[in-house]
């Protein structure tokens, strides 16, 4: 081959490593396009999408619900199964204009501002339908709750305000070692029950969890509802927190309410305390009977402490199966033990003037008249300080 053909097939060779090179660059470029392309297109279909969700949850995720409670009576305070029965109005308020839209469009008649739902199997119907059944629930709640009525107001720029009128008992971990002289919280705990903190938030000004009816007799100091036994102080402390599932770990979003709650000692003082001192004032008449009548001193000892029995008894079945004392539980101990003191002492007087030392037992007498009592206030002080 000559000189021109090498020449030429050089060149040839020259162009086609040319466009090899450029065709492998295209390739390289359309891969990158073609993955640019697919990301774009996914960003958008997602951006769309959670656009979508955002239109039609009213733009508003997490819910804002503002909780509001007006406590109309607490009839009974349970203190053996530590509940409390409580009859109160509960108010929700919070704003989701899609729900508007999905009643509007039920409705055979021309869109109205606002929509008003009374019979309670209706407006729990309506809940469900627009997806939010059972809205909250009360965690230390004892069985179900009764809802005597309830009410459902959606307006047209989207807020609904939920209403109903519940009875229901509530569970709450009472603090005893200051009985009878304790006060005690009732607490009412709301949470939400399906949605977590991502779909749901409450919020629960203090100022809208009150007692609904006027105090029935004010305490010029600080104001309160009296029920049997107790005075409800009206400052209701309210807060609102988070905690996360230890099943699902998801947060949620609750409300904890608490009733301050001061037990009304007269009934103790007058009908215990003060029967118990006499009782045991009688067992301490032994000092003032001649010591040769120890049959006589005796029984007067063991009625006494019978008495002091039946007493602890009364009182154990009016309180909760706890494992700790109170101050009650070591007033009637202090009962049981000095009682049981002056048998003894009736016993050694007795066996000291059986033995010839008379002069010994009438001063031990005499001594015991004094040092019993003071001995059993002592104790009941010490008692009170240590509960203090």
């Amino acid at each position: 081959m000559g000189e021109g053909g090498i020449d030429n097939m050089e060149k040839f060779h020259a162009a086609f490593y040319c466009m090899l090179q450029h065709t492998t660059t295209n390739m390289w470029c359309l891969r990158l396009f073609l993955i640019a392309f697919l990301v774009t297109l996914c960003f958008s279909f997602f951006s769309n999408n959670a656009q979508a969700q955002e239109e039609n949850s009213g733009g508003q995720r997490p819910f804002t619900i503002t909780v509001s409670l007006g406590i109309i009576d607490i009839p009974k305070i349970d203190e053996p199964m530590e509940t409390f029965d409580i009859d109160s109005y509960l108010f929700l308020e919070w704003n989701d204009p899609v729900v508007y839209e999905y009643i509007a469009g039920r409705q055979t008649l021309p869109p109205e501002h606002t929509y008003e739902f009374y019979t309670t199997s209706e407006v729990q119907t309506i809940l469900k339908e627009i997806g939010w059944p059972e809205i909250v629930q009360f965690t230390n709640q004892v069985g179900r709750r009764e809802i005597l009525s309830s009410y459902l107001w959606i307006e047209s720029n989207g807020s609904i305000t939920y209403y109903e009128r519940f009875q229901g008992t509530f569970h709450s971990k009472y603090e005893l070692r200051k009985y009878p002289f304790d006060s005690q919280k009732l607490n009412i705990l709301i949470e939400t029950a399906y949605f977590d903190k991502t779909l749901v938030e409450f919020e629960a000004p203090k100022e809208n969890i009150v007692f609904y009816e006027k105090p029935t007799k004010p305490n010029p100091e600080n104001e309160a509802f009296e029920l049997e036994g107790w005075y409800l102080d009206q400052d209701i402390e309210c807060y609102v927190g988070e905690y996360v599932s230890k099943m699902t770990g998801r947060v949620f979003s609750y409300v904890s309410i608490d009733i301050s709650a001061q037990r009304k000692i007269g009934f103790h003082i007058w009908k215990i305390f003060f029967p118990l001192i006499l009782i045991i004032g009688i067992s301490w008449s032994v000092f003032w009977i001649w010591k040769e009548n120890v049959a006589d001193r005796l029984s007067i000892s063991m009625i006494a402490f019978l008495t002091a029995i039946s007493f602890g008894f009364f009182i154990s079945s009016n309180q909760a199966k706890i494992s700790y004392l109170t101050l009650m539980d070591l007033f009637i101990i202090g009962t049981y033990i000095f009682m049981t003191l002056t048998v003894l002492e009736v016993l050694t007087t007795h066996f000291l003037a059986r033995r010839g030392r008379e002069l010994t037992a009438a001063k031990l007498n005499l001594y015991s008249r004094w040092l019993f009592p003071v001995s059993f206030v002592s104790y009941f002080i010490v008692a009170a300080l240590i509960m203090f």
